[in-house]
C-alpha cells in the first residue's frame, strides 16, 4: 500500500531530523523522505544560505567537503560499485545535491529500460525515482533507520578520530539490504 505524502510541517520537521545524518550551520546531509533506498543522500543548504545565489555549478567549499563527507559515508558503510552526484536546483534557485550509492541493484535499476547505464543526470534521477520512490517497499523504514544510525556512527567516529567500535559494515545479511561487492 503506498504510504500517503505527509501534510503536517510539524510531522515533516520530526522525519527530517530521524533521518538527518550530519549537519552544520549551513547544510544539512540526510537519507531522502521519498526515496526508499539506504545510502539515497540529499545535501541541502538550510538557514539563512538555503536560497542559491548563483546556478548549481556554483558551490561553496562548504558544499564541497560536504559532498566529499556524503561520498566517505557511502563508501564506508556500502561500498558502492559507484557513486552517483545529480546537482538540482528547484524553482526557488535553492540547490540540493543527491548523492546515491550505485550497487548492483541500483545499476540494474538504472539501466533496465534501455540496457545500457543513463547518459544524463535526468535520466539516472527518473530510473532510481521509478525504482525506489515513495510507492515502492523494496526496503523497510527500519532497513532505512538502521542505515542512518549506522551513518551517523561513522560521522561522529570521524570527529572522534577513532574507528567505529563494534560497527561493522551496514549488514548486507538483512533482508534487501544492499549488495555489497
Amino acid at each position: 500500500m503506498p504510504v500517503p505524502p505527509i501534510q503536517n510541517t510539524a510531522v515533516k520537521g520530526l522525519l527530517m531530523d530521524v533521518l538527518t545524518i550530519w549537519e552544520s550551520d549551513d547544510l544539512r546531509i540526510s537519507q531522502a523522505r521519498n526515496i526508499y533506498l539506504p545510502g539515497y543522500l540529499v545535501i541541502e543548504r538550510r538557514g539563512p544560505t538555503a536560497r542559491s545565489t548563483g546556478t548549481t555549478r556554483e558551490r561553496s567549499t562548504a558544499i564541497d567537503s560536504a559532498l566529499e563527507l556524503a561520498k566517505s559515508i557511502l563508501r564506508d558503510c556500502l561500498s558502492p560499485m559507484r557513486i552517483y552526484e545529480l546537482d538540482f536546483a528547484n524553482s526557488d534557485s535553492i540547490a540540493v545535491l543527491h548523492v546515491i550509492p550505485g550497487n548492483a541493484e541500483v545499476m540494474r535499476a538504472v539501466s533496465r529500460d534501455t540496457g545500457s547505464a543513463p547518459e544524463t543526470q535526468v535520466e539516472i534521477a527518473k530510473a532510481i525515482w521509478e525504482a525506489y520512490g515513495m510507492n515502492r517497499t523494496i526496503y523497510s523504514a527500519v532497513e532505512i533507520l538502521n542505515f542512518v544510525a549506522h551513518a551517523r556512527a561513522y560521522c561522529r567516529s570521524l570527529h572522534a578520530q577513532e574507528p567505529v567500535r563494534d560497527q561493522p559494515r551496514w549488514p548486507s545479511s538483512q533482508r534487501g539490504a544492499p549488495t555489497v561487492l
